[in-house]
């Protein structure tokens, strides 16, 4: 066997190009090989997703040198700067940011005004996560890594050094001590020698203080990263007209004048706006910024409001709507074979993907969107994106979207979801809508080879087993067509490459929408009119169905361009008067889309009548007299004989109806679709005008009672769907599945997906996605909960890259029992709760469990207001424009329907502002944001958008959340909490009533394990732990309430807790059989007080009762502390003193007398300094330290001290010296904190003298008095210049014997004070830390940043000016 050369495999390979957009299979390459000049042209496409970047690969031009993108347009409100703040230059011609710093308007900028709007913007928030964690990575190696770095060595460095001194110094003294003592009558005198002590001690002592420092200094400097994180950096926002506008000119129209405006952001961030570009909107000049050449994120610009006081700054939130664009319509002259489907076509970038949300569509966003696309008369909307919905056809922005397709011919193609590969999975708007495409995801072989290296020729195409499939829940197919679900094309620049894999029907649905482009080019170019119903219909009649066809995979089948160019060419002449119309069919009184039998009660007949209801629907643009004189003859057809109808009906412009019948008696277990299909009898060969679904989802025990079944030989192969229908048997709780591999060699890797849909809920809401390898000759078992008599679905798929085959084994067995209700709720204060168990099944075992581990704290607003929404991109339709702003003109009575929707009329509207407050005390910092009503809906919600916003104290913001609660989350710490809501709607009256709208706030609690008896608690305390059920039995039992202890210690009124309760199974979050509990609280548990009568004891002292002078001595005292910045000094002084004559022992008049010199105007206190020092004086000589000391241990050598002195006072003074030197060194080593209690039996007679003279209140008062007496002499002590340095160690020293200056709160001002006199800014620097952490306000921060400029790290200090101030507080709250 040879081998294969280098030269061998270069004349054979060709790598397949065309293949990463796929083309061939729809037919969209055959079609521009046909018509070269139908790529596209002529046609724009809306992408509305999240934002396009204009500088992707492909997405500059078209192939003649048209725009590729002719505008970018942010509709989410993400990249709003308030520009609102106007400002004019100083005669320098300088204007400040508001991030403060001063900008120079550059001599070339046009304004005419001389008016500037300014405004700001955290570049965070225009980032990609990915790009976030890159750029911030960038910053911290460039801005932050290096300086720390040396700062931390130069720390090191010096304590090494200290260390060094210290280890010399001990040495020196050792030795000299031992020379001391050999020759110590050679000392001149004990003077000198005690001088030499002096000077070493202070030596000692100053590099104590500096080691000290060092070491605040080191530790504060290794954590600061995490404690002053960098959040990025803020940039002014310019904008300003430079006259050159056109009246009435304004952002989302495509064919407006020059607006005039333009902006400049300045990305130098110093101010430097020579160097910063100066942008117009996008769609004027094409102009495109770029925040850096590290982050690579492109933004384009826009401006609304009259006065420009909304700026946006569009950038994209994911690469997720550059890559569907790129399929859509690029156009890479270096390699056609990298185009799009499209190549010809125009696009407009409209972002629907808050940034703020990870990324995920609003109401806002979508209403806005849809308005531009009417607006401009956009041809092609593509939007691949879609979430669950529980209400079918209802909605806000379902019906902006149908208005769109039916009254502005904008043809909607959207994505059908990935939530497959059960049925009934579609998502909205895509399973909703009447009258827009509809794609599913498809794989090709072509595909699988040059996408995913997967050369498998026995592979045919296949659908992607994640892909969704329908029926919808009202019983339409939901699925239009099916197109190519992979491709590997375009992403932003800001993911630092150029093309990338992706897939889902997100890719499909913008490849479909392609094709549909140069269908709409060709049929422009040639003059024919079309609607999108008259598309819809020509590409289903001429789709591709693949060989195992499956009408809820793939719809019509797979889209076929050239075919559906061709047979629209073809049949436009002969159906001229069926080209405008579309005929819409419904049953159930208008309330389905289909006919979809799947409930219990569905089969109780085995053959069933269903009305169908036809309505003739036009396009706007036919006349009256064309709709009077419609007719036409419909043949019916049913594709599957188990279906029958009339052979014919006749329209004209009115409804239209007939039987249809269903009969189920022969078909077998399973999934079953046909079509009721209605031609034209002019023109059977154009295909079906339309398409009524028949579904039929027929359970495999529908007549059985058995609660086990086993399917013994399962074949799979790469992307094979298995789909078994049962019904779970009433009783059932939940549903045991068991796999068993029956392969000796391989194994295989599966996707297990359970469905069950209950009526007006979501198809998420009870399914279960589960996906494992099954080993060769292995076994596995999963088990999750069911709903009694719900349908359903156990689909098994083998994914699309495991190529081997699989033979499996499924064993399914149905259990539970049921409980008296589905939903649990008690209350604190209510008896205990009794639950009923009933077993209808096999015999079972109960073993209940109760866990709460949530905390809800619900939320009434404090203030609310509703405003009007004026601004052009905030209405729904546009009337006439006077002096440059639509109007709104209301339609008369009179007015003619074909009037009325050639008429754009603005539909005004409102948004409604919540205000709560929320108080966060609890250990726990998560917490989840919630509006209940709101919060589960999107696209079904009767308000057009909801989004909340959560402040904390300084408006910075701490989160977002919108639809999907269970997605948002806050991190919060101890404080004070505002939360913003914003609700849009047009009926002013609507909003109203939504004024007292509850909010909740959720968090994570320890669990709380609830207990079970068999009887009342109180009557019995016998608790429940398991029981055995057989078939038929009962059970009961109670819950308890929560023991006082094991309540949250904070909590609101109002406030319950959740969790779940389970009855099989040992944890109830995890069971596969759970129920959800609530738990609610009553008032906050408060210990009661004793009675006052009988507290009282015969030990109690009578109060004493004041004299007359007493009284007179309070009132003055009052006087002074009210009075304390007015009275005039003379009058106070003169005060003082006579109350010290009358009252000289009276320590409380030297202390208020003491706080009015201490406050006041600054030249007050300067003039009475001295004074206050002298008083200070007087009042401490009143105090005895000693006494104090002693009674609280705070010193072990002062105690000591006092008892040698009690015991001999006949000591010399040499030998007292020495000893009180010791002491004082003694006393600073060991503080405050470090004291011992002495035992000895001198002690223990001391302490009971101090007991004797005094109690613990009068001592503890003393302390207090002494340590603020102490603190206001060593403060003025330290004001005055020059300080007098022994007298500040004097009094800091006494101090410390009683407390701990640094971290007592009591002396934090005078700790600053000393250690800012002393020098030691790193002691400084981390209290000043403890403050900013405890406070969290921005003077804190501005004290702390000036500690660090003393420090010199200056690293610190531009973090803190250009990130953390900026962003941490903001001057106003931000848009919506």
């Amino acid at each position: 066997m040879s081998s294969v050369t280098h030269s061998d495999l270069a004349s054979e390979f060709t790598f397949p190009a065309a293949d990463l957009i796929p083309k061939s299979e729809t037919e969209a390459a055959a079609f521009i090989r046909a018509n070269p000049d139908f790529d596209g042209s002529g046609v724009v496409v809306a992408i509305i997703d999240t934002g396009v970047d204009p500088m992707a690969k492909g997405l500059q031009t078209t192939a003649d040198g048209r725009r590729k993108i002719l505008d970018c347009v942010d509709t989410t409100g993400s990249g709003d700067v308030d520009t609102s703040t106007k400002v004019s230059p100083d005669s320098e011609g300088m204007i400040t940011g508001l991030t403060g710093r001063r900008l120079k308007i550059p001599s070339d900028w046009n304004n005419p005004s001389n008016v500037y709007g300014i405004g700001v913007k955290n570049i965070l928030d225009l980032y990609y996560p990915s790009t976030k964690r890159r750029v911030l990575e960038k910053r911290k190696k460039r801005l932050w890594e290096g300086q720390n770095d040396t700062a931390l060595a130069s720390i090191r460095k010096r304590l090494l050094e200290i260390e060094h001194l210290e280890k010399k110094s001990e040495s020196s003294s050792t030795t000299a001590d031992s020379k001391d003592s050999e020759s110590s009558e050679d000392k001149s005198s004990d003077a000198c020698f005690t001088s030499k002590l002096g000077t070493k001690k202070k030596d000692q002592e100053k590099l104590r203080l500096e080691k000290e420092d060092l070491n605040s200094q080191l530790k504060l400097l290794e954590g600061l990263e995490k404690k002053i994180p960098d959040q990025g950096a803020v940039f002014d926002v310019i904008t300003w007209n430079d006259g050159t506008g056109t009246p009435g000119a304004f952002c989302d129209a495509l064919e407006t004048k020059r607006s005039g405006w333009c902006v400049c952001v300045d990305n130098s961030f110093s101010g430097d706006l020579e160097s910063c570009k100066v942008l117009r909107p996008y769609k004027e000049e094409y102009d495109i910024g770029r925040i850096s050449q590290e982050c690579m994120c492109n933004f384009t610009v826009n401006v609304y409001g009259e006065k420009g006081d909304t700026t946006v700054i569009c950038a994209t939130s994911s690469s997720h709507g550059t890559h569907v664009a790129a399929i859509t319509a690029a156009y890479r002259p270096d390699n056609t074979d990298l185009n799009g489907v499209a190549p010809g076509a125009q696009i407009v970038s409209i972002k629907i993907g808050d940034s703020r949300l990870s990324a995920m569509e609003t109401g806002t966003a979508l209403m806005r969107a849809m308005e531009y696309c009417n607006r401009n008369k956009i041809d092609i909307a593509n939007y691949s994106f879609g979430e669950p919905a529980a209400f079918q056809n209802a909605g806000r922005i379902m019906e902006a979207i149908e208005r769109s397709i039916h009254k502005y011919n904008l043809c909607f193609v959207t994505s059908h979801g990935n939530a497959g590969p059960g049925l009934r999975t579609g998502g909205a708007p895509a399973a909703s809508l009447n009258g827009a495409f509809t794609v599913t995801a498809y794989l090709s072989p072509a595909m699988r080879k040059a996408q995913y290296a997967l050369d498998n020729p026995n592979c045919a195409s296949q659908h992607y087993y994640w892909s969704s499939r329908g029926p919808c829940m009202d019983g339409g197919l939901g699925v239009t067509v099916c197109a190519p679900g992979g491709a590997i094309t375009s992403v932003a620049q800001t993911l630092m490459k150029g093309e990338e894999l992706m897939n889902g029907t997100s890719m499909s649905s913008p490849n479909a929408a392609g094709n549909i482009a140069l269908i709409l080019s060709g049929l422009k170019q040639i003059g024919l009119d079309y609607t999108p119903s008259s598309i819809e219909r020509t590409l289903k009649n001429t789709a591709l169905k693949m060989p195992d066809h499956c009408s809820f995979s793939s719809g019509a089948g797979v889209v076929q361009s050239l075919k559906s160019f061709n047979h629209f060419k073809e049949f436009a002449p002969k159906m001229d008067n069926l080209n405008h119309m579309y005929l819409k069919t419904t049953t159930a009184k208008g309330q389905k889309n289909g006919i979809l039998l799947h409930n219990k009660s569905d089969f109780d007949k085995s053959v069933s009548r269903h009305y169908v209801t036809v309505d003739v629907k036009f396009s706007p643009r036919v006349d009256s007299e064309t709709k009077c004189d419609f007719s036409v003859a419909l043949a019916l057809a049913a594709s599957e004989s188990w279906v029958t109808v009339p052979s014919c009906v006749y329209m004209t412009n009115n409804t239209r109806g007939f039987y249809a019948t269903v009969d189920t008696s022969y078909l077998k277990p399973g999934a079953h679709y046909a079509e009721i299909m209605a031609y034209d009898e002019k023109n059977f060969d154009y295909g079906p005008l339309f398409r009524f679904p028949v579904t039929v989802l027929k359970p495999l025990n529908e007549t059985s009672s058995d609660t086990e079944f086993c399917f013994d030989s399962i074949q799979l192969s790469s992307g094979k769907i298995i789909r078994k229908f049962l019904r779970p048997p009433q009783g059932a709780s939940f549903v045991t599945i068991k796999f068993t591999s029956l392969s000796s060699e391989a194994a295989a890797k599966l996707n297990l997906h359970m469905v069950q849909i209950k009526e007006c809920s979501m198809h998420t809401e009870w399914s279960h996605h589960k996906q494992f390898v099954l080993e060769s000759e292995s076994s596995t078992s999963y088990s999750f909960h069911v709903v009694p008599n719900v349908l359903l679905e156990l689909c098994l798929a083998q994914l699309n890259s495991w190529s081997v085959n699989s033979f499996v084994k499924m064993v399914v067995s149905f259990q539970g029992v049921i409980p008296s209700c589905d939903n649990f709720t008690t209350d604190h204060f209510a008896p205990p709760l009794r639950i009923d168990l009933e077993n209808r099944l096999s015999r079972c075992t109960v073993e209940p469990n109760a866990v709460l581990n949530h905390l809800i704290t619900p939320l009434r607003p404090t203030d609310y207001k509703i405003v009007p929404l004026d601004s052009e991109r905030d209405c729904n339709s546009l009337g006439p424009m006077v002096d440059g702003r639509y109007l709104c003109q209301p339609i008369s009575e009179e007015t003619s329907e074909q009037d009325a929707s050639s008429c754009d009329l603005k539909e005004l509207m409102y948004a409604l502002e919540l205000t709560y407050l929320y108080s966060h005390s609890g250990k726990e910092k998560d917490v989840y944001p919630e509006c209940p009503l709101l919060g589960s809906m999107l696209y079904e919600s009767q308000y057009d958008s909801q989004m909340w916003i959560m402040f904390d104290s300084n408006k910075q913001v701490m989160g977002y959340g919108d639809f999907k609660a269970d997605k948002y989350s806050c991190s919060l710490t101890k404080g004070d909490y505002t939360i913003k809501m914003w609700i849009r709607h047009p009926k002013y009256e609507v909003l109203d009533k939504l004024q007292a709208l509850q909010f909740i706030i959720s968090r994570k609690q320890p669990n709380i394990n609830l207990s079970f008896y068999t009887t009342h608690a109180l009557v019995s305390e016998r608790t429940f732990k398991s029981t055995s059920l057989a078939k038929g039995e009962m059970t009961h039992m109670f819950v308890s309430p929560i023991a006082e202890d094991k309540l949250p210690k904070q909590y609101t009124s109002g406030s319950y807790l959740s969790g779940k309760i389970s009855f099989i199974g040992n944890e109830p979050g995890k069971s596969c059989s759970s129920y959800p509990l609530k738990y609610q609280l009553g008032p906050l548990c408060i210990s009661p007080k004793k009675d006052s009568a009988t507290a009282a004891t015969s030990n109690e002292k009578p109060v004493k009762e004041k004299s007359y002078p007493e009284f007179i001595k309070e009132a003055k005292l009052s006087y002074l502390q009210k009075t304390a910045t007015t009275i005039n000094a003379e009058d106070a002084v003169k005060m003082y003193e006579e109350l010290v004559y009358e009252f000289a022992n009276d320590l409380n008049v030297d202390i208020t007398f003491t706080t009015y010199l201490g406050s006041g105007p600054t030249e007050r206190q300067e003039k009475l300094r001295y004074k206050l020092i002298s008083v200070c004086d007087m009042a401490l000589a009143k105090l005895d330290l000693d006494h104090i000391l002693a009674y609280f241990g705070c010193q072990k050598n002062a105690r000591e001290d006092l008892i040698i002195r009690k015991k001999s006072s006949a000591d010399s003074s040499k030998s007292n010296s020495m000893e009180q030197e010791v002491n004082v060194d003694n006393e600073e080593s060991n503080g405050a904190a470090g004291s011992e209690l002495l035992v000895s039996g001198g002690a223990k007679e001391f302490e009971k003298e101090a007991t004797g003279d005094a109690n613990a209140k009068d001592i503890e008062k003393q302390k207090s008095q002494m340590i603020d007496l102490l603190q206001k002499k060593c403060t003025a002590l330290l004001d005055m210049s020059p300080v007098p340095e022994e007298k500040v160690e004097q009094s800091w020293k006494t101090l410390k014997k009683l407390t701990d200056p640094m971290t007592d709160t009591k002396t934090s001002q005078l700790a600053l004070k000393y250690c800012r006199h002393r020098k030691l800014y790193g002691l400084v620097a981390s209290k000043l830390m403890q403050e900013y952490e405890n406070t969290n306000t921005k003077a804190a921060l501005n004290n702390l940043k000036a500690a660090f400029k003393q420090l010199n790290w200056t690293h610190v200090v531009d973090r803190v000016d250009n990130s953390t101030l900026l962003v941490r507080f903001p001057p106003s709250y931000p848009p919506f």
